[in-house]
């Protein structure tokens, strides 16, 4: 079991100190849909680290796209970057068009933007926060390494069809960058009343079938789109969706701020497989696993907190904790440990028992925890007051003290992340180690 710790700050998720390293140069802007494209992503010149634990000191810039509302001014991330790596292309999401950009020289390989309709960019403001675009999913299908995106989209009057908005996906080679089909599916019904602003994200994929979630304000739903024949299975609103494994989907009902449950849809039909949890309040569902999902959230009733660990087969509680997760993120490192995190303390957990396997601060109270920025294959990207840290994340020792980053993003090549000493935007580093 973890040990309880009080909920604190609103703000905690990804937090990294905002210096200058001398690369003053601002993130350069996309070009424009009719600008140029190249034929596609050059071949990755650089060596793999997996994972890598240090990064090079000069980093290639990425458009504005890649952190526009994601990262203050001040250098705190509230929400995860927009981004998706294959290879050292970086495939950039914006509600208005989908970016390749070569890690390697910071070049613009191609944008792609919806064809079925103009799409619909939501408002612009000042507050962080407020864009609604999240990474693209990669989906290795037997023709390669394909790239996921979805658009909402002002789908024009044609014959007896009436204009409204629909969810365009788009499947992009992730070798080529070049668009290699499209899609339109309807919105789930109801989300589309009145004027209010339309988001859809992709949310993952089984091999066969892409999740897609959809929000309105408050308001969430979810449409299962088969990838065979591009069309969609089923929809549904009312329902917010967390993680997709084993044929299917694991969400909660509701608003954050309605009486909710953990519900199991089937991919293929949309029926309810299992449901657990009911009574709570702001649930949310993460990845522990393969075979494992987290829901936390607090009793309607009570308020307490309610942190399980759920069988995705079954829906059966393996385990429970006391930790408070309000304000917690957790990440899978995509091989067997999951960390959780948010200001001022961190833990891993056994993917496969939800186990604990350390905890920061130490009950010493000689380590601190670092500000979690990233976890994959087996490393635990982060920052202090002493700088990026590299961890191990089954032991939680430090693995690498002068890694030169503190990705938000990484994959064997490349760490994308604030510059280390200062600078606005992100940039893209070489692995080196």
């Amino acid at each position: 079991m973890l040990r309880r710790y009080a909920a604190i700050g609103a703000v905690s998720l990804l937090v990294l100190a905002g210096c200058s390293n001398g690369e003053e140069s601002e993130p350069e802007k996309s070009p424009a849909p009719s600008a140029p494209k190249s034929t596609g992503p050059s071949p990755a010149p650089r060596p793999a680290f997996d994972p890598p634990t240090k990064f090079g000191p000069q980093g290639a810039a990425l458009p504005a796209e890649a952190s526009d509302a994601k990262v203050s001014a001040g250098g705190t991330t509230v929400e995860p970057l927009p981004v998706t790596l294959s290879g050292t292309t970086a495939f950039i999401a914006s509600t208005a068009s989908l970016l390749a950009v070569d890690t390697v020289t910071g070049r613009s390989l191609a944008t792609i933007t919806p064809t079925g309709g103009s799409p619909e960019a939501t408002t612009g403001s000042t507050w962080v926060g407020t864009n609604p675009a999240k990474a693209p999913v990669l989906w290795a299908n037997n023709g390669g390494p394909t790239i996921l995106t979805t658009f909402v989209v002002q789908r024009p009057a044609s014959g007896t069809q009436k204009a409204g908005r629909a969810v365009e996906v788009v499947a992009v080679d992730a070798k080529t960058a070049k668009s290699v089909w499209t899609a339109q599916v309807d919105v789930p019904p109801g989300l589309d009343q009145g004027a209010g602003e339309l988001a859809a994200n992709p949310i993952a994929g089984d091999g066969t079938t892409l999740v897609v979630g959809v929000r309105n304000g408050t308001d969430e739903g979810v449409v299962a789109v088969d990838l065979a024949t591009k069309k969609a299975l089923w929809s549904r609103t009312d329902f917010r969706a967390g993680v997709v494994s084993t044929g299917v989907v694991v969400g909660a009902t509701g608003s954050t701020s309605d009486q909710s449950s953990v519900l199991a849809l089937n991919l293929a039909d949309g029926k309810q497989k299992w449901s657990a949890l009911p009574g709570s309040l702001g649930l949310t569902v993460s990845t522990l696993g393969p075979a494992l999902v987290i829901a936390a959230g607090k009793n309607y009733s009570s308020a307490e907190a309610v942190v399980a660990y759920l069988d995705i087969a079954t829906g059966k509680v393996r385990d429970r904790s006391a930790t408070d997760y309000t304000d917690v993120r957790c990440r899978f490192d995509g091989k067997d440990v999951t960390v959780c995190a948010r200001t001022g303390w961190a833990a891993a957990l056994d993917a496969a028992t939800g186990k604990t396997l350390w905890e920061l601060p130490d009950q010493a109270n000689t380590r601190v925890a670092p500000q979690v920025t990233a976890v994959w294959h087996g490393a635990v990207y982060g920052t202090t007051d002493n700088g990026p840290v590299v961890l191990d994340a089954r032991s939680g020792k430090d693995r690498e003290v002068a890694p030169g980053l503190a990705p938000m993003v990484v994959n064997e090549y490349i760490g994308i992340g604030q510059p280390p000493n200062g600078g606005s935007g992100v940039r893209a580093y070489p692995a080196a180690k």
